[in-house]
């Protein structure tokens, strides 16, 4: 099952009222949990700066959720902050991904400046990482 925010008549959640925007995500988690899945997988799409980011990222019930971030960033710098970021909120940082995969170099910046892994899209569909993220 996939669902979007748009499912629930949101065409955006861009200034969506902070209340809304948790009442949103019971929503979708409702949803989704009537299938009896085994994963939610939840992707906040926006920067960590972001106002709607920031307001899930700081909510006590949302936080409650997470077992595990895979964070997605373009360069070297931004993963690994990123990444701090988030573990600072104690999230369990399971890995860096996104387009920085594409460059060894970048690649080699993480590995070589943070304790945080990097995986590839190839990584991410093997049996080891599988079983990284079934905590």
């Amino acid at each position: 099952m996939v669902l979007d925010f748009s499912d629930f008549g949101y065409p955006s959640t861009f200034l969506c009222p902070y209340d809304e925007l948790i009442t949103l995500f019971q929503r979708l988690r409702f949803v989704a949990e009537k299938i009896q899945p085994d994963y939610l997988v939840i992707e906040i799409a926006d920067g960590l700066y972001q106002q709607e980011t920031r307001a899930l990222l700081n909510n006590p019930l949302f936080l409650k959720t997470i077992r595990g971030v895979l964070f997605s960033s373009a360069d070297s710098i931004s993963a690994i902050s990123g990444a701090r970021m988030l573990s600072e909120k104690r999230l369990n940082v399971l890995g860096i991904t996104g387009l920085l995969t594409t460059s060894p170099l970048l690649m080699k910046e993480v590995q070589c400046n943070s304790n945080y892994q990097v995986l590839t899209s190839d990584q991410l569909g093997n049996r080891e990482v599988a079983d990284l993220l079934n905590l």
